[in-house]
């Protein structure tokens, strides 16, 4: 017996967003940075437009045994605001929504951080006329042949309609750990752990930053569970980081 559930979601959103940070404890630099000790801590809302909107959710099963196949069986529903199923939905809906972002951070003196980050942590995206689908599939159905026997037919329903939506972004939150140390060759830098979640996907990740000039730090990503790298730069204004990963005959990528 064999069972399986895909989910897939995702949106495409252009806003404007809006962000205050407050301060509490010693207004003194950390060693070897800009940034002062304390806590901090951020709230953020972001005004969206919704370009395009899609989710699916298919679930299922399936048996076989020394016989040959058994019963096969599943559901699956989905929308995709780009498209028209059966000539229902808008194809290019758009629609508008709002989202809340939520930050805390704490150093000390001696250069320890920690930083707790709650992205799209409450969202709410709006779209008319979405196309959407929903499928059911039985192998197990009975139904009788013209002789009056007993057979199996499979069965598959579905509907398509056009309808209003809302929906959410997926919620995004990580907690990151880095503090200096003193390396031979390299010198001073950073190390650190970062683990992010995003919506149900776990990405634990490695840390390594050394300072550069004018402000910037080169950074090195180590990702244990999409066996990635990543490498790149970071500063107060900005960053630019490239990942790659997933090696000869992995079953999952990541870029």
């Amino acid at each position: 017996a064999f069972s399986a559930r895909v989910v897939a979601q995702g949106a495409k959103t252009t806003g404007v967003r809006v962000a205050r940070t407050w301060g509490a404890g010693p207004r003194q630099r950390m060693r070897g940075d800009h940034e002062d000790a304390g806590w901090r801590w951020t709230l953020a809302a972001t005004a969206l437009s919704v370009h395009r909107s899609l989710a699916a959710d298919l679930r299922g099963s399936a048996s076989y045994g020394p016989g040959g196949p058994g019963a096969v069986g599943g559901t699956a529903s989905r929308h995709d605001s780009s498209k028209q199923f059966g000539g229902f939905g808008h194809a290019g809906a758009a629609g508008q929504g709002i989202s809340v972002d939520a930050g805390l951070s704490w150093g000390r003196i001696d250069g320890l951080r920690l930083n707790l980050s709650l992205v799209d942590v409450w969202s709410r995206l709006e779209l008319a006329e979405v196309a959407a689908q929903s499928l059911s599939l039985a192998s197990a159905t009975l139904a009788y042949d013209a002789d009056g026997y007993l057979v199996y037919r499979p069965a598959l329903n579905g509907q398509n309609r056009s309808a209003s939506l809302r929906t959410q972004l997926l919620r995004k939150s990580s907690l990151v750990a880095d503090w200096p140390l003193n390396l031979p060759v390299l010198g001073e830098v950073r190390m650190g752990a970062r683990w992010t979640r995003v919506g149900t996907l776990d990405m634990p990740a490695l840390t390594l930053g050394r300072p550069l000039a004018s402000g910037w730090v080169g950074m090195l990503e180590l990702d244990p569970r999409f066996h990635a790298v990543g490498v790149g730069f970071a500063s107060r204004s900005g960053a630019l980081m490239l990942h790659t990963g997933g090696g000869v005959g992995a079953r999952s990528h990541f870029r």
